[in-house]
């Protein structure tokens, strides 16, 4: 049996311990979301850019403080921010953005991350995602341009520029090829049967 008398200094060390580091915690709480926020700016810079600097800070902002990441490698975290991104429907801000369109971009952004973060030893993996109804033929030529010019390791195909207009059901592929010292991700167009 343990006696009071040895367990009084024990809980008033720990006590002390407590004190001195309990300020410590939100500290580290803010890094934590900090951290979670400046990778959403990193990995998410299309829709960044769609929605603008306020609005953006404040979805991510959110997102950061309460999603944590799922995987301890912080350069994948956002596996959920395009479904978060949806729910906006749902906000004060419902009318003012096209938040499905919104979506579907911060989707994409996220599978790219994951095929440049991919560490298989396949020389070829691809990423196919359907066009949403949504987007126009304008639009999704600018969106390749824009996806070419951010993430600089993408090559456009320069047959996607001269297709004239985009059926629905058009499918993006992504595919990385993989080389010795080095991959790159191309970006290609075509249409499925209906």
């Amino acid at each position: 049996m343990i006696s009071t008398e040895s367990t009084t200094p024990y809980a008033a060390m720990l006590k002390n311990l407590l004190s001195q580091t309990a300020p410590q915690t939100p500290s580290y709480q803010n890094n934590l979301i900090a951290t979670r926020f400046r990778a959403l700016q990193q990995h998410f810079r299309i829709t960044h850019g769609l929605l603008g600097e306020k609005v953006f800070f404040a979805i991510a902002n959110s997102y950061a403080q309460h999603v944590a990441s799922k995987n301890w490698d912080i350069n994948i975290y956002g596996e959920s921010f395009a479904d978060f991104i949806k729910q906006q429907i749902h906000s004060h801000k419902a009318n003012k953005f096209d938040w499905a369109y919104i979506a579907w971009v911060a989707n994409t952004e996220y599978q790219l991350l994951l095929l440049y973060y991919n560490d298989s030893d396949q020389p070829k993996i691809s990423v196919k995602l359907t066009i949403p109804y949504c987007v126009d033929n304008k639009s999704l030529i600018s969106l390749l341009i824009d996806f070419s010019q951010q993430y600089p390791w993408l090559t456009l195909d320069p047959a996607c520029l001269k297709v004239k207009n985009f059926k629905t059901r058009s499918v993006i592929t992504f595919t990385r090829h993989l080389s010795e010292y080095d991959f790159q991700i191309d970006i290609n167009i075509t249409s499925k049967p209906f």
